[in-house]
């Protein structure tokens, strides 16, 4: 069912796990500095948070109008 412009729930939740992912991104390289994180699992959750927004963006951000 669409909502108000188009917007399906599927979507959306597309949006908001590629947020996260972009967040983790983001933030564990400052974790990493501050001593919270080590190496290994820096690159864990990097490679997921990756892995994540890869799958989770496309599907929104090319919504095939182009």
């Amino acid at each position: 069912m669409d909502g108000p412009r188009g917007r399906t729930p599927m979507k959306t939740l597309l949006k908001i796990l590629s947020a996260l992912a972009l967040a983790v991104v983001l933030v564990a390289p400052f974790l990493y500095l501050a001593g919270a994180l080590s190496m290994a699992p820096l690159q864990a959750w990097l490679l997921g948070a990756t892995i994540v927004w890869f799958v989770c963006a496309p599907p929104w951000l090319w919504d095939g109008r182009g």
